[in-house]
């Protein structure tokens, strides 16, 4: 069976990142907003996606989380804040932010079990499998300047430390083209479609990621000074669109859709 593992990274807007000055209120707002896009989404499609949240977006927005839950989704750790970069941090402070992430989410109700890290930061597989997780999703075997070059690793789920599953974004084979949100966007719906049939060549998987703020209209919230025409292009209702005709593709080419967690049982 091939399966589509289509995934969020629920966070507030990475203002810091962008260097925007918005407050933490208006970044977390549009994080929800788009969260609520996400939702809509699922429901309407009946699919079910695995969303990494940071600890403090689900304690600030814990009921939005849990209804995606109930949906089966799967929630996952996307680390304590989207701020954090636990491949820059000690390694006893990356553990310590994980741990206080990980039992926060417990506390709040949810059955983590898989962890992102915020723009692939993570740290050593070691902590991340002693803090108590069972698999890492923080690698994109790609080149992106500037954060990170990932080309000679591989495109396969491996075993990492003693038994830590490390299952990688989806990249076209040889070439590496990545697949996920502003490739996605900006290069629309047949480049997926064509991406998504040369990584089945070899895989049984295509695994995908996606920012919440992407399904909002950002082009008429953010000042265009301060960001890329890229981040900005096509966001909104029209990436949602395109979402959804990539879906129904999927669904006539009898892809499944399937959680992380799902699909590493089978």
């Amino acid at each position: 069976m091939k399966t589509i593992l289509l995934t969020f990274d629920i966070e507030e807007f990475p203002a810091k990142e962008f260097n925007i000055p918005i407050n933490k209120d208006e970044a977390y707002k549009l994080g929800y907003e788009g969260t609520k896009k996400i939702l809509n989404i699922v429901k309407k499609n009946k699919i079910k996606i695995t969303c990494f949240v940071t600890y403090e977006f689900a304690k600030k927005y814990k009921r939005i989380v849990k209804e995606l839950q109930d949906l089966g989704c799967e929630i996952a750790s996307h680390g304590f804040n989207h701020n954090h970069r636990y491949n820059k941090m000690s390694e006893k402070e990356a553990f310590s932010n994980l741990k206080k992430s990980l039992d926060g989410m417990k506390k709040l109700g949810f059955n983590v079990k898989g962890f992102r890290a915020p723009q692939m930061s993570k740290p050593k597989y070691e902590i991340i499998e002693k803090v108590g997780f069972i698999y890492d999703s923080s690698l994109h075997p790609a080149w992106i300047p500037g954060y990170y070059n990932n080309l000679s690793e591989t495109r396969k789920i491996t075993i990492k430390g003693k038994n830590l599953k490390e299952i990688p974004l989806s990249v076209a084979p040889i070439v590496r083209f990545p697949m996920a949100w502003l490739w996605f966007r900006n290069f629309g719906l047949f480049y997926e479609k064509l991406l998504t049939k040369i990584n089945f060549l070899d895989m049984n998987f295509t695994h995908i990621y996606i920012h919440p703020w992407e399904l909002i209209d950002i082009d008429n919230k953010i000042n265009k000074k301060y960001m890329s025409k890229l981040i900005l292009r096509k966001t909104g209702d029209e990436f949602i669109k395109i979402i959804e005709e990539y879906i129904n593709w999927c669904k006539n080419k009898k892809y499944e859709f399937n959680t992380i967690s799902g699909f590493l049982k089978k």
